[in-house]
């Protein structure tokens, strides 16, 4: 039995929180909340589940004091605060306690972090004697692990192009939708997801690295292009406004560079409506990668989920799923390169009895 704390409970969290509950082999003892209007409920209330006997709490010192084998950290990282869930990841590893997070994109591939912040968590692991792996909030899986699964059945690889299709019209979140994405913003506004940067610590480069060590490459450069889409009519959203003039749909194209030719591109497009940029490709928690070479393939996927938010589910079971590998795993930090292949999902009878299902 693995003793598992869940941090925070969020779109994601919960997600993470339901499916630790319900799998058999993990027992929860402690749970994080921002929230402070949460702190005191039972973990199981939170997730619509019946009473687990484990209240959350919104006190950081109760959770680092527990004993536990992992801990599921998905916290708002990337759009709360960085600095914030740096300290309190390395305080937990510090403290001997394995981590998976999906909560700072930059985590994701050790080259992607600043040089100071590798520096702390590896110190942490060492302290702890305990392992760090992050599955990032985005990109995900399909943008690295599935093109690298898919070339296994190649012999040449001339290009890889992956694709990711998010229609964000039902997001409740404004944080997310309009403060981190841009979603109702001036076309000329900053937003926090830094979509227009090309540093070397873009977070979404981490998937360009992670195929960099896959294959034994390195690319001679790495480009972005942002392209956005302006609504001529107002929108509305579960979290507000979409006004006339602002932007209602993103396409960010990555391309990874060899000898002036693209040997990879990534493009994500994210809208609040089909009817702004009609031309770009349309679909909502669909994800597609092509290769071109010998052979040549196309593997195109679409998600949905009956419980969830979709790409809340799919971005917390890529974590979950690898917590039996990770406190395996030697310490340090570990990417999916690093870990053995493992499998997800609760394929069981005893899964379908903790879930309530027949």
């Amino acid at each position: 039995m693995y003793k598992i704390i869940q941090w925070a409970t969020g779109n994601v969290g919960k997600a993470s929180l339901r499916s630790i509950l319900t799998t058999p082999d993990y027992q929860l003892v402690g749970l994080f909340v921002y929230d402070p209007t949460k702190a005191g409920r039972d973990a199981g209330e939170i997730c619509g589940l019946e009473n687990v006997g484990v209240r959350a709490t919104s006190d950081p010192e109760e959770i680092i004091a527990l004993d536990a084998h992992c801990v599921v950290f998905n916290g708002l990282g990337d759009t709360r605060s960085p600095a914030e869930s740096e300290a309190f990841i390395c305080r937990l590893l510090a403290a001997g306690k394995n981590v998976v997070s999906t909560a700072v994109s930059t985590h994701i591939h050790p080259r992607s972090m600043q040089p100071e912040v590798r520096e702390r968590i590896e110190a942490a692991c060492r302290q702890g004697g305990a392992t760090f792996f992050s599955s990032g909030i985005n990109p995900g899986y399909t943008f690295d692990m599935l093109p690298v699964a898919l070339s296994q059945m190649c012999d040449r690889i001339d290009h890889i192009h992956c694709v990711e299709l998010v229609d964000m019209a039902h997001y409740t979140s404004k944080q997310i939708a309009h403060e981190a994405i841009g979603m109702g913003q001036p076309p000329d506004k900053e937003v926090m997801a830094r979509l227009g940067d090309v540093s070397k610590h873009h977070p979404y480069f981490v998937s360009a690295h992670m195929l960099e060590d896959a294959f034994g490459i390195e690319f001679d450069d790495l480009t972005v292009v942002l392209d956005k889409a302006l609504t001529d009519k107002p929108i509305n959203c579960p979290w507000g406004v979409v006004e006339k003039g602002t932007v209602a749909a993103l396409r960010m194209r990555m391309q990874g560079l060899i000898g002036g030719r693209p040997k990879c591109t990534w493009d994500l497009i994210w809208r609040v409506s089909n009817d702004v940029a009609p031309d770009w490709p349309i679909g909502d928690s669909s994800w597609e990668v092509n290769i071109t070479g010998d052979p040549s393939m196309r593997c195109r996927f679409d998600i949905r989920s009956e419980e969830h938010r979709t790409v809340s589910l799919v971005t917390s079971m890529t974590a979950v799923s690898a917590i039996r590998a990770v406190i395996e795993a030697e310490p340090g930090i570990v990417t999916r390169l690093d870990l053995p292949v493992f499998a997800g999902g609760r394929l069981s009878a005893e899964a379908d009895a903790a879930s309530g299902r027949r």
